[in-house]
């Protein structure tokens, strides 16, 4: 079987800044996010661990720019039953962020983790085996996410500036996010193309404070065994350790380090053969039911989304806008809706980044830019969607353009969109079953346990064992509606005499 359990846990840092930055006066941006989340997996469940990287860019008492830049730990275990385990996927995200400025040189900051596990089983009605009793069964589709694997990738690049420039240079802050384009399974691999979109904002002097960015398309390989070109796969990734320096002796040259994590995952659907009724001839048999949820993958897709977006002045409170610094944004509070053959995705984005104006006095002001945007999104899936049908879809705001404008900043967002369509249905499967009574011991001869069809009536039943509706009635205590038709609904099994 195959289950996604998700659970929350909490990062919390107190943060004393060092002597050599500068008091806060304003906080101008504030993130949080998941680096190199691990799973270990035990006897008794599944441990989820990693380091939130917590980035406030804040304005000093001088008005100079200033960054703190601090990690904290966070654990937590899934407490499943292991027998049967065959494979899982974990996937850690920052749910929420928030901090509090305790003095000018001090700061609380705490994130809410959600740890959302894919878990794969042997489900335990395929595993029973009831010796010599007759039973009934049914094969089931399951999805199974069967495959997982996860690839660290290290790159070393260059990044240029103006050659104009002087030579006292210094960064401010750097940032890194990973573009997938597309996930194809290939025999015993899957190769991931993308884009590592690099940056740093960097100053020259007070007044002179600028962003580069580089964009930087990369194809991995990520080895899967005993997978081929028919399964379905998708991926994400992310960028854990990131390093800017400038080059020795150089003003116009930045060196560039980092790693990424890169995390893929191929799903197919498996047969398995579920037990739905027991029945031991000569006995009446005592059974326990429990439900069984099971989901066939229909569909599966990732692609790359641009969202445009006008963030007016007015909103913000400014005039006009001289440059932005930085920019991220978070999907915020979506729901799906499925349409006949399409899904609709409604929601909203955060805005939140560094903008700077000059000042009437010729100097350099820079302020927060904070900013909730609502976007609705329709994709096709070219598929018919049916009411039991289940959607799973996951957004991801990879990168984030900006023009400034007249009286706006014009934004694109790319989203990474990844849906999973699938058809559910719950069955009945046999827990356990044993023999009780021996009313029927003395006759074992004369009668005969039937499992019933849904399209069958009695009268057909009746008719193909030579006996008559009114007397498989009388001996299976059915109602009068159920022998002359009435109800559609017979019993799972049939005591013929």
């Amino acid at each position: 079987m195959n289950r996604k359990y998700e659970k929350e846990c909490e990062c919390t840092v107190e943060y004393i800044l060092p002597d050599y930055l500068g008091d806060i006066k304003r906080v101008l941006f504030a993130n949080a996010r998941v680096i190199g989340d691990e799973k270990f997996v035990g006897e008794d469940g599944i441990e989820s661990s990693g380091n939130v990287n917590f980035s406030l860019i804040y304005a000093t008492g001088e008005g100079n720019l200033s960054e703190i830049d601090v990690s904290g730990d966070f654990n937590t275990v899934f407490n499943i039953d292991m027998e049967g385990y065959k494979n899982s996927i974990l996937e850690c995200c920052v749910n929420s962020f928030n901090y509090r400025v305790v003095g000018p040189r001090k700061v609380s900051l705490k994130a809410k983790i959600l740890n959302s596990l894919e878990y794969s089983s042997s489900a335990e009605s395929s595993l029973q085996n009831f010796e010599g009793a007759e039973v009934q069964s049914v094969e089931l589709e399951k999805y199974c996410a069967v495959f997982a694997s996860k690839r660290e990738n290290e790159y070393n690049e260059e990044l240029y500036v103006n050659e104009n420039l002087g030579t006292n240079i210094e960064i401010i802050s750097s940032f890194g996010s990973v573009k997938i384009d597309s996930t194809e399974p290939l025999e015993n691999a899957v190769e991931i193309k993308g884009e590592y979109i690099i940056g740093a904002i960097l100053r020259e002097s007070e007044n002179n404070i600028f962003v580069v960015r580089k964009s930087i398309p990369f194809t991995e390989m990520v080895d899967f065994e005993g997978i081929d070109e028919t399964v379905t796969a998708m991926s994400t990734g992310s960028i854990n350790s990131l390093n800017i320096a400038m080059a020795d002796g150089e003003s116009c040259r930045l060196n560039v380090s980092f790693t990424s994590d890169l995390n893929a995952k191929a799903c197919k659907n498996e047969r398995e053969t579920v037990i739905t009724d027991v029945y031991y001839k000569n006995y009446n048999t005592v059974t326990e039911y429990v439900p069984v949820s099971n989901n066939s993958l229909l569909k599966m897709s990732q692609s790359l989304v641009n969202l445009p977006f006008s963030i007016e002045y007015e909103r913000l409170g400014v005039n006009e806008l001289r440059d932005v610094l930085r920019m991220n944004a978070q999907i915020q509070n979506y729901e799906v809706r499925a349409k006949q053959n399409s899904i609709e995705i409604c929601g909203n984005v955060a805005f939140s980044g560094i903008a700077c104006e000059i000042n009437d006095a010729g100097n350099v002001d820079y302020f927060p830019i904070k900013s909730v945007e609502e976007f609705k999104l329709e994709r096709p899936v070219g598929i018919e969607i049916r009411e039991e049908n289940k959607i799973e879809v996951r957004l991801n705001a990879c990168d984030c353009e900006y023009v400034i404008g007249n009286n706006a900043i014009e934004v694109t967002l790319t989203l990474d969109v990844a849906e999973q369509i699938f058809e559910s249905r719950t069955v009945e499967a046999i827990k356990s079953a044993e023999k009780s009574g021996d009313e029927y011991k003395n006759d074992a001869s004369v009668y005969t346990v039937y499992f019933t069809s849904d399209d069958e009536s009695l009268f057909e039943i009746a008719k193909k064992f030579n006996t008559t509706r009114e007397k498989l009635a009388r001996d299976n205590n059915l109602s009068e509606e159920t022998v002359f038709g009435v109800s559609k609904s017979l019993p799972k099994r049939l005591i013929i005499r």
